[in-house]
């Protein structure tokens, strides 16, 4: 997707270039790439005490719509890091859509918020915007350092960190450090330097992407038409981006020249002819145009030695079901903690082999969704095209087939298996097991969110139950009542206790609390280093 070199509706603040790094400096993280993964993972690191240097070859935040829209588990990563409070404050939030066959509407749907949920299901933002609000943290944070107009130029490694190779106008600098995040997007430089290919699936259709500057008195949610009679046998999306900034995506005609495609010229009589369809009548003017085509893809692994993957550097979704920037996000919350405890020593390396394992796993359940929503939204042959086209008409005439065009929006995922799921040792009626995300309730009624109330690393959840001793540094005590929000979604008993990793999903839980080894269990999934005195 190209990116413009301005846009009405955001005006950037240009950095200062970085000058070269100080002769003999080791850096302990270093992130490849200022967009909001690579930010997101810079700031999950500096909670926890890592200090982090960021490369980014620009100096501004990226330009463009691009990824608009925040799931509520992306929210609650940000608000970990404590800046989802100007996300909530700019971002339109929504949770509903419909879709439209041949002029008539088949499908209504609202995504499901859960009572007590803190944050909306769905908000959307340009890019930009998020970017900054991002950048801004980082630039208040002690120990995050952006170096802006420093591209990445190469890289070698041995069992002790990177050397890596940095274009700045200064010239080329090395800077050596004993880990590297690969945040750099879908074209990723690092992916390349290291000889390590995207496998996976690239759909045949396009689709031209046109931002609007629009006022228009239509509502916050996502709008699909199937074959409407502005753009025959294609599909539409509509959707509002901010107040004033709106999306449309059109498919691309097989047969048309994609140059011509992007051309304004050509572009602004398809949307008037759309919007006439519709009976849309505000004013409108293109503000951006591009084109996308839907991947599928994916590395074999997300950890090459000191170098961990993470983002579109790691895999491309397509974007139909807001998978895309969202499941960078949740790499973002898996590989900072682990990343944490093995940079401060207090983990062995082979932690991070889990976050490779998880988050491919995260990419396999992704794909599973997405080539439903994808081959929806551009049928890859005319077989396929046919079976959805009969489908939509059913939908057509029986009210009960009308999830058949639910676009399936991307929804938290968790583990049933894996490194660090295990069985329970205890029976249990209800509640999440190992591997599975606790939701993020308010701990009491009235009270404050689970997410609020967590440290930084792991959290013990204590019902009715209070803790001998002192717990260590690394483990913060909640406690709870078997009947408030959080107790009742736990399927919890007095005296039961849950260890949870610091990205909210189930170490390990255990029905009483004379029974609750959480230190010991840290040990024995290789999540902690075993301690000199051989606990």
């Amino acid at each position: 997707m190209s990116e413009p070199t301005s846009v009405s509706y955001f005006t950037p603040t240009f950095y200062e270039a970085a000058g070269p790094p100080p002769a003999g400096d080791r850096h302990r993280v270093t992130v490849v790439g200022g967009g909001p993964v690579g930010l997101v993972t810079a700031l999950g690191l500096a909670r926890r005490g890592v200090p982090v240097t960021v490369l980014e070859r620009k100096n501004r935040v990226g330009l463009g719509s691009k990824a608009a829209a925040l799931t509520s588990r992306s929210l609650e990563v940000l608000a970990g890091v404590g800046v989802d409070g100007p996300f909530l404050g700019q971002g339109l939030p929504w949770d509903s859509g419909r879709s439209f066959y041949r002029g008539k509407e088949i499908s209504r749907f609202t995504i499901p918020r859960p009572e007590g949920r803190q944050h909306p299901s769905l908000v959307n933002l340009p890019q930009p915007f998020m970017e900054q609000f991002l950048v801004d943290a980082c630039l208040e944070h002690p120990l995050v350092d952006i170096r802006w107009e420093s591209e990445f130029a190469g890289l070698t490694q041995d069992a002790g960190g990177c050397t890596l190779q940095v274009d700045t106008p200064s010239g080329r600098h090395a800077l050596v450090t004993d880990w590297v995040v690969a945040a750099d997007g879908a074209r990723s430089a690092v992916r390349s330097a290291l000889g390590q290919p995207l496998e996976g699936t690239t759909y045949t259709n396009m689709f031209v992407i046109c931002d609007l500057r629009m006022t228009s008195s239509r509502g916050t949610q996502r709008l699909c038409w199937f074959d409407p009679p502005a753009f025959p046998g294609r599909t539409v999306l509509l959707h509002q981006l901010s107040p004033e900034l709106w999306r449309v995506d059109y498919q691309v005609s097989e047969s048309e020249d994609l140059d011509r495609a992007v051309d304004p010229a050509a572009v602004a009589p398809k949307v008037a002819a759309f919007f006439a369809h519709i009976g849309e009548d505000a004013d409108w003017e293109i503000e951006w145009l591009s084109l996308y085509r839907a991947h599928a893809r994916s590395l074999e692994s997300y950890r090459h030695g000191r170098v961990l993957f993470a983002g579109d550097a790691a895999h491309i979704l397509p974007v139909f079901g807001v998978r895309g920037l969202n499941s960078g996000i949740a790499d973002s919350a898996n590989l900072a903690w682990k990343l944490a405890l093995v940079a401060q020593g207090l983990a062995p390396e082979t932690l991070l082999d889990t976050y490779d394992w998880e988050q491919r796993d995260f990419y396999r359940q992704n794909r599973a969704y997405a080539d439903h929503s994808t081959l929806y939204m551009t049928p890859g042959s005319e077989g396929t095209r046919l079976v959805r086209d009969a489908s939509l008409s059913l939908a057509l005439v029986d009210p009960a087939l009308e999830f058949l065009a639910d676009p399936g929006y991307s929804t938290p995922l968790d583990w049933s298996e894996g490194p660090l799921v295990g069985p329970d040792p205890d029976a249990w009626a209800a509640g999440p097991s190992s591997g599975r995300l606790v939701e993020n309730l308010p701990v009491e009624d009235g009270g404050p969110h689970l997410n609020d109330v967590l440290g930084p690393w792991f959290t013990l959840v204590c019902v009715d139950a209070a803790v001998d001793g002192s717990p260590a540094d690394l483990v913060k005590v909640v406690r709870v009542r078997p009947g408030g929000p959080l107790g009742r979604h736990l399927g919890s008993v007095p005296g039961s206790a849950y260890l949870l990793r610091p990205d909210r999903h189930v170490l390990r839980r255990w029905a009483s609390l004379e029974a609750c080894d959480w230190e010991d269990h840290l040990v024995r999934t290789g999540i902690l280093k075993e301690k000199e005195d051989g606990r």
